[in-house]
């Protein structure tokens, strides 16, 4: 049995269907932002859901530093073994 949009749990939040209705928008939004959050983490999960994800091109310095953290800390959250490897632990010797 499928979740639905007024936030039954029967299912994983991605099987989520919003009918269309107003009076259920506002489950169909908290559910949907739960499945992202989960798939992706707290930061990137949200950059996603409200569209607010930087332009990569913009970035510079410290913010383009931050910004490759945090998409590493996704990474890493979802798969460490292909974190390590984007992301070199070696001291290059």
């Amino acid at each position: 049995m499928a979740s639905t949009a007024s936030g039954g749990n029967d299912a994983s939040d991605k099987d989520a269907k919003w009918d269309g209705s107003t009076s259920k928008l506002d489950d169909f939004d908290k559910s949907m932002g739960r499945w992202v959050r989960k798939q992706y983490g707290t930061k990137i999960g949200m950059w996603i859901w409200l569209d607010e994800v930087p332009d990569i091109d913009s970035l510079h310095g410290s913010d383009y530093d931050e910004y490759c953290e945090i998409v590493w800390d996704s990474i890493n959250d979802r798969d460490s073994t292909k974190a390590k490897h984007l992301y070199p632990t070696t001291p290059g010797f």
